[in-house]
């Protein structure tokens, strides 16, 4: 009986292995992905330097002049690519965390009612980590959260690109300049980005 109750185990786990995500659930399309303008920039940027890498080590598939005119058509729709996210990105405001308690690394860019975070963005997990955003400075000189300080909610993924969707919240955006990470169950500070021009 426990050998049965072992192979039906290890079948159920195989079986959910060949699904990388749960029924229901939504993986972000590259266009999806491609609206945070974090993300668009550095992927524009690395397929454009693919291309270029093409050029220059004289790949024979160039010499197929159909291949060579979509090669250019595309370095020049992912330039541009490239061009709009970085406009984007500067009608917002942005910086780059720094840790205090546990690791986190990464920008941040908040555009209008959005907050992205960057392909580059990379956090410790924990038990119960929320982002806020909050009018401190500096979380460490204040108990934190402080009266200021909005919950956007748990954490959604500690690795790579992402957004936060904020035009539900009932508070103006514009004094909130510093976003946080803050592990509510262990009420430890992971670290801060102070957003700036």
């Amino acid at each position: 009986m426990k050998r049965f109750y072992i192979a039906v185990c290890a079948a159920v786990l195989v079986a959910s292995c060949g699904h990388a995500t749960p029924v229901g659930t939504h993986r972000q399309t590259l266009e999806e992905h491609l609206e945070n303008p974090l993300f668009a920039e550095q992927y524009s940027e690395q397929l454009v330097d693919r291309l270029t890498m093409l050029e220059i080590n004289q790949d024979p598939m160039l010499e197929d002049n159909k291949v060579r005119k979509k090669v250019e058509k595309a370095k020049l729709e992912w330039l541009e690519v490239a061009r709009a996210a970085r406009k984007q990105q500067r009608e917002g405001v942005y910086g780059g965390f720094a840790y205090v308690d546990e690791f986190v690394d990464g920008e941040v860019a908040l555009i209008g009612d959005h907050l992205y975070m960057a392909p580059s963005f990379t956090s410790d997990p924990g038990v119960d980590v929320h982002l806020y955003l909050t009018e401190l400075i500096d979380p460490r000189e204040s108990d934190f959260p402080d009266e200021t300080s909005v919950d956007l909610g748990k954490l959604r993924n500690p690795y790579g690109a992402h957004s936060y969707d904020l035009s539900g919240l009932e508070v103006p955006l514009e004094p909130l300049r510093t976003v946080v990470l803050w592990d509510r169950g262990l009420e430890r500070l992971y670290g801060f980005v102070q957003l700036h021009r």
